[in-house]
């Protein structure tokens, strides 16, 4: 806001460049012309005396006629000239709050318990595919790990304890891709771990700043903050739902199971045992979701652009995990009962794989 009798102890005075109005240039124009035209002459009589010593720039040429073609010079170009500021510009005083670029969503001396989420946001020359989600998660994970070269890295990175025994539940750092954007590029990381990220762990969070392209253009991360699944209102994988969507196609863990004669096995539902949908269902129950009403198979489809999951990168470099020799599947999930994000499940889930969002437009 514009400095004026509101200004507080808790304010701060800033200057602000802003653009003179038109009227106003036009003033000052004819004001400085004919100030410059005595000095000028001023100084050609001081030059011929002169004649021996490497002739001056002389005085400041006179600006341009149009405003908006002064406010478009070429900095270069005014330095040269000896202007101090672009003509038709005027530094105009502000105040604004002294703790306005503090982060709102978590401050570790007031919180009462670590929290559970990181979100960054993702800035590159060509932002990558929303189809390279587990490569992106992938590097950020090593990023990860690398700041700690000089003692273990924690569980909640690794999700193993001290002995290398894989945890279970699912309860250490999960790493999410979201495309918010007007397109199917990634927009944004969010970091969600239920065993929660202690000081160190954030510390180690906070040091990230980029990673490597990989062939492509480096990624830039700039980190948003801590907190919750409710800090974040724009981030939609948190959120609550009743009918989910597949964000990154599912990648199942079992094979198919069928009899001698070839015909499948079914569980007392009905299900294919060991088929994409009957190990979708097996993994949401096992992370205690409500069984599934209904599944549907589909194409992976944000902001009105439709993906075949055979388009996504579905393995990492150096991965290992348990999958079965199914192709990758995209699912829309109907709950009897809203249910609240993340829901990640399948091969690759702590990459970004088998994620969900709830449906909403304009996603």
């Amino acid at each position: 806001m514009l400095q004026g009798d509101s200004f507080s102890e808790n304010d701060e005075l800033v200057k602000v460049l802003c653009p003179q109005s038109a009227g106003k240039y036009q003033t000052w124009r004819e004001r400085f012309e004919s100030e410059q035209k005595p000095a000028k002459e001023t100084k050609e009589r001081k030059t011929r005396k002169r004649t021996k010593k490497k002739k001056s720039s002389g005085a400041l040429i006179p600006p341009p006629d149009d405003l908006f073609e002064a406010l478009h010079a070429d900095t270069g170009d005014l330095q040269k000239q000896g202007w101090p500021l672009p003509p038709g510009a005027r530094f105009v005083d502000y105040t604004r709050p002294r703790n306005c670029f503090a982060s709102p969503y978590f401050n570790p001396s007031r919180a009462r318990e670590d929290p559970t989420v990181a979100r960054f946001a993702v800035h590159s020359a060509v932002l990558p595919r929303i189809t390279r989600a587990i490569s992106l998660a992938d590097r950020v994970h090593a990023a990860l790990l690398s700041r700690f070269k000089e003692s273990p890295p924690p569980q909640v990175f690794t999700g193993r304890s001290a002995n290398g025994v894989p945890l279970q539940g699912h309860q250490h750092c999960q790493i999410f891709c979201e495309a918010n954007g007007d397109h199917d590029r990634i927009t944004h990381i969010t970091l969600f771990a239920k065993m929660k990220f202690r000081q160190k762990e954030r510390r180690a969070i906070e040091s990230i700043h980029k990673v490597r392209g990989h062939g492509g253009h480096d990624v830039h991360l700039v980190l948003l903050g801590f907190g919750n699944a409710d800090t974040f209102p724009d981030c939609h994988l948190l959120n609550s739902g009743t009918i989910w969507e597949s964000l990154t196609p599912f990648v199942a863990t079992r094979h198919p199971k069928t009899r001698r004669n070839g015909r499948p096995k079914l569980d007392e539902d009905g299900w294919h045992i060991g088929s994409p949908e009957h190990d979708l269902r097996r993994l949401l129950t096992q992370q205690g979701f409500p069984a599934p009403e209904k599944i549907e198979r589909g194409n992976v489809e944000i902001n009105q652009r439709k993906i075949r999951p055979l388009q996504f990168q579905t393995s990492r470099q150096n991965g290992v995990g348990r999958r079965s020799i199914h192709s990758p599947v995209g699912f829309r999930i109907t709950f009897s009962r809203p249910v609240n994000g993340p829901i990640a499940v399948g091969y690759g889930t702590h990459y970004g794989l088998g994620l969900f969002h709830p449906d909403k437009p304009n996603l």
